[in-house]
């Protein structure tokens, strides 16, 4: 509830599993397969529903005027926002896709996938492919089980994994995997960057502060709690870190790792 009014419902009477934003739209990817924009500055209205996914919406990612989406039917789909429709679609993992990332300095989408790999894509500013189309431009492979979560650090590409593993991947040196990081005895399900920094979650409840010039842990964060830490984000001002458990919401400040609020979070009939 927000300034004396009701929140919108951004379900469509779906779970939802994504969540993302572009220009003054909520994006939500659903477990039906469908993906929904809603008009903030019509209250949250449903505008939009993108179909094309036969299995349920597990990550979503807005890149300008373009929406990539990973689901349970193994593909990743390329959409233009401004025309609503579907212009692409990735093919090449072989079971679900739960997370995907923008290599920037690359100009390359990652996806990390249940079939234990990572594939690195070309953007395509033309959002012309043959057939529609598009097959994997590399495949990066050194987990054992399913690839959970993508993230960007100084120049690298860290993915983390249900085998309780981080690998950071080097495009400097042709994606070799440069490092294994080990610390988490769960699943690690969120990477984000900080500046000199990764931070990891996973389902134990840890979080693990890791420097990027030697790649070593310097700090572990846990509360009382032992909830998964399913979500994190970074606010360079005021310089603050975001963790989301089961029940709660946790702010650390980031100079001294110091846990500055811890918030209930309310479920909402």
């Amino acid at each position: 509830q927000l300034a004396g009014k009701e929140s919108p419902d951004l379900s469509g009477g779906h779970a939802v599993w994504c969540l993302s934003v572009w220009r003054n739209f909520f994006i939500t990817g659903c477990e039906d397969g469908i993906i929904r924009l809603f008009d903030s500055e019509r209250g949250g209205s449903l505008e939009a529903e993108l179909e094309g996914h036969s299995d349920l919406v597990l990550s979503i990612l807005v890149h300008g005027d373009k929406l990539f989406s990973g689901s349970g039917d193994t593909t990743i789909q390329e959409w233009d926002l401004v025309k609503r429709t579907c212009v692409g679609v990735h093919l090449g993992h072989s079971q679900r896709v739960g997370s995907l990332v923008l290599v920037q300095d690359q100009c390359l989408l990652a996806s990390g996938s249940a079939d234990d790999t990572v594939k690195l894509w070309t953007l395509n500013d033309d959002a012309q492919y043959p057939g529609g189309k598009m097959q994997a431009l590399r495949t990066l492979t050194g987990h054992t089980d399913s690839v959970l979560s993508l993230a960007c650090v100084d120049g690298f590409l860290l993915s983390g994994a249900i085998d309780e593993t981080i690998i950071v991947w080097d495009p400097r040196q042709d994606w070799a995997p440069v490092k294994k990081l080990m610390g988490h005895k769960g699943h690690v399900l969120s990477i984000v960057a900080i500046p000199g920094h990764a931070v990891s979650t996973s389902d134990e409840g840890t979080v693990i502060v890791w420097e990027t010039k030697r790649w070593t842990m310097t700090q572990t964060l846990q509360d009382q709690s032992t909830e998964a830490v399913s979500h994190m984000a970074y606010a360079p001002w005021p310089g603050v870190l975001i963790c989301t458990r089961d029940t709660n919401l946790v702010i650390y400040d980031t100079e001294w790792w110091s846990i500055v609020k811890t918030l209930p979070i309310e479920s909402v009939a």
